[in-house]
């Protein structure tokens, strides 16, 4: 409920493997900055677990077949095949990953809190109760 509900742009650099809950919640946060070298696996099915983090609701809004494919058909996603998904924002060569990142960071930082919050709000709007329920 904390990421769902917090006001401010909650933004994931993921710099290696996203395993289970790791990859799980990325589609809660509001932007998701990958290196090249990442990939994710969400290993539920094959540990005998059903998916948390929301990503039985939030994968499929990624599409059935992704959410298939990850939740329950055990596959490990690259960096690159997770952007073009939509669970990555962004991704970058790993020998650039953190001036990238931070660079982009300190760019939103430098806009007005109060602009970014509202804009967070408007694009959450009723996704927010949906993901709470």
């Amino acid at each position: 409920q904390c990421l769902i509900n917090f006001p401010k742009p909650v933004i994931a650099a993921v710099n290696g493997p996203a395993i289970g809950l790791g990859a799980a919640i990325l589609p809660l946060c509001d932007i998701v900055y990958a290196s090249d070298k990442s990939w994710f696996y969400t290993p539920y099915g094959r540990l005998g677990q059903t998916p948390e983090g929301c990503s039985s609701y939030t994968f499929p809004k990624l599409g059935t077949l992704f959410a298939n494919d990850m939740l329950f058909g055990n596959r490990k996603m690259t960096a690159n095949e997770a952007c073009q998904k939509g669970l990555v924002s962004q991704v970058f060569w790993p020998d650039n990953f953190m001036r990238e990142v931070t660079e982009r960071v300190r760019t939103m930082a430098s806009c007005p809190a109060k602009s970014l919050q509202a804009c967070k709000a408007l694009i959450k709007y009723g996704l927010k109760d949906e993901l709470l329920e």
